[in-house]
């Protein structure tokens, strides 16, 4: 479960690299990360 999920995050992150958001999306998925992590 968990590698499936950060294959998606992965994914998520090459896609919003693509986006003009990069900042706010880096720090989301920052913020996605560390919850998981410590779950």
């Amino acid at each position: 479960m968990r590698q499936i999920l950060e294959i998606l995050i992965e994914r998520l992150e090459l896609q919003l690299n693509n986006w003009k958001f990069h900042e706010f999306a880096d720090a989301g998925v920052r913020v996605f990360k560390e919850i998981w992590y410590q779950a």
